[in-house]
């Protein structure tokens, strides 16, 4: 699966290795270069911004903390795609810590574990 994946901190590294392990072709984003580095070295293809690693993909997971970088990520353009995504049941993970007020900008979408079953939000 051709995935993109924007956040490659504490969390984020261990999960895009484990996809990387599994045989998926991830393009990954992150502020650290370092960080991307090391995905590369393991295989990922190097995106330069979150937008780029978003576009084409068959899922798309970020995996940031909730800090303003976080909030522009999620109303940009890859955020709105993340949120049509969920809408037209296109794979999107969304992976945050946040309070209320990322909350209020997650859609009220019902995650399905499977077609015509809800998992709930």
């Amino acid at each position: 699966m051709r995935v993109g994946f924007v956040g490659l901190g504490t969390m984020g590294r261990p999960m895009a290795v484990n996809l990387l392990k599994a045989g998926h072709e991830l393009a990954v984003f992150d502020l650290d270069p370092a960080a991307v580095d090391a995905l590369a070295v393991a295989g990922a293809t190097v995106a330069g911004s979150a937008r780029e690693a978003a576009a084409g993909r068959e899922a798309v997971v970020t995996m940031q903390p909730w800090v303003e970088i976080d909030r522009s990520t999620y109303i940009s353009e890859v955020g709105t795609r993340l949120r049509m995504a969920a809408a037209f049941g296109v794979g999107a993970l969304w992976l945050s810590w946040f309070g209320a007020a990322g909350l209020a900008l997650v859609p009220r979408t019902p995650v399905t574990d499977r077609p015509g079953r809800s998992a709930g939000v």
